[in-house]
């Protein structure tokens, strides 16, 4: 298992420069429930809104969880960006629903990155776990 984490760990996301519009799911993509930041997702999320990227948050969040984002957003993108709170919805139907127009979305969820991949045009970038987000998810459901 050790072995298995530590090449996670030095998976490079790739980074789309020609990308017009990218979003990210919140939890475990930018954000722990722990209230931690996670590290390669920030980083890419800066990354993006350097190169002057539009830059979308899509949540399957419901919007009365919405002050751990808005702040998440006020702290770190230092700009108004949008927020989607899809109410539970999958993220695919929520895009084709709301006619969003997104090159490509950053998530930690396998089952939304080929729900996207396969019934959007937005590319699905699957975050992977790293040893950080397993200790936060095993610490945080008290397994």
């Amino acid at each position: 298992m050790k072995k298995f984490n530590q090449f996670i760990v030095e998976a490079k996301i790739p980074f789309f420069k020609d990308a017009k519009t990218v979003s990210f799911d919140f939890d475990f993509t930018l954000y722990y429930p722990s209230k931690a930041v996670r590290k390669d997702g920030l980083e890419l999320f800066k990354k993006y809104l350097k190169a002057e990227t539009d830059v979308i948050i899509l949540t399957t969040r419901h919007s009365k969880f919405k002050n751990e984002v808005n702040n998440f957003v006020k702290t770190y993108a230092k700009t108004d960006i949008p927020i989607h709170f899809t109410e539970g919805e999958d993220k695919a139907d929520y895009i084709k629903a709301n006619n969003l127009d997104i090159d490509v979305h950053y998530d930690d969820d396998e089952y939304e990155i080929d729900e996207l991949n396969k019934s959007t045009k937005v590319k699905g970038v699957l975050m992977p776990d790293t040893k950080e987000s397993d200790e936060v998810f095993l610490q945080y459901y008290g397994i």
